[in-house]
């Protein structure tokens, strides 16, 4: 018999399609674009615009805080020879096996170095792109792990307090208020708003709420989601 498999995300490059291809004995691939003539007559037309929000003056502070952080700790990953591609996590990610290669006179250091800059580099991630909320659970997360010098090298760092003191007073990141504004001048419609946290997604939610918008989150299959769940907030 025929297995026909469907997905929308086979994987970000060559290698990663070859795995499953190889995995799943995969004899044939076809693949289809909203270019396609099968495809067009079921597509709508998209219309794109990008909106550049400043970042503000309090969350600007807390970003060049962290970056000094990053490029300090890099630095020092450097001097054990190896250099932090701190602006791709995928490189980060292919540094650490690069790290656990290393004979045993480095590798410990360097991987204590390696963990404080991918937590800075993802710190740095959600204080630009998410908010407040997402950026304070991670940094619970952080704090709640065991006690190790990468995590002592973070928290224990007087520029580290000066981003939490930053973070007391500061508002909700500007792209929320943005959304609101934008949200305001369609006011009869149905809107889906898309986010990359599940933490954000509540604020969101919440925010919304607050300011006389009716909002519900939608999720993905995790974390206990259902599917009947997903109807009834559909609904």
């Amino acid at each position: 018999g025929l297995l026909l498999g469907l997905t929308a995300s086979p994987g970000g490059d060559r290698a990663r399609i070859q795995e499953i291809v190889d995995a799943l004995g995969i004899q044939n691939i076809e693949i289809r674009t909203s270019e396609d003539a099968d495809v067009l007559p079921y597509i709508q037309p998209l219309q794109v615009s990008y909106i550049r929000v400043p970042l503000g003056v309090r969350f600007s502070e807390v970003r060049r805080q962290l970056q000094e952080m990053l490029n300090q700790h890099a630095h020092s990953l450097a001097g054990l020879g190896f250099v932090a591609p701190t602006k791709s996590k995928k490189g980060l990610v292919e540094l650490r096996a690069r790290i656990l290669r290393a004979s045993d006179r480095v590798k410990y250091t360097a991987l204590s170095y390696y963990s404080t800059i991918f937590n800075l580099v993802h710190m740095l991630e959600l204080i630009e792109t998410q908010g407040l909320a997402t950026f304070l659970a991670y940094v619970k997360k952080l704090e709640a792990r065991d006690d190790t010098k990468a995590k002592r090298r973070l928290l224990t760092d007087e520029r580290f307090k000066i981003v939490l003191e930053l973070c007391k007073d500061a508002e909700e990141h500007p792209k929320l208020a943005e959304l609101l504004k934008l949200l305001s001048q369609h006011k009869q419609e149905k809107i889906l708003v898309f986010a990359q946290y599940r933490q954000q997604v509540q604020t969101i939610v919440d925010t919304l709420k607050q300011n006389g918008f009716s909002s519900e989150r939608f999720l993905g299959k995790k974390d206990g989601v259902t599917a009947e769940e997903q109807r009834k907030t559909i609904d």
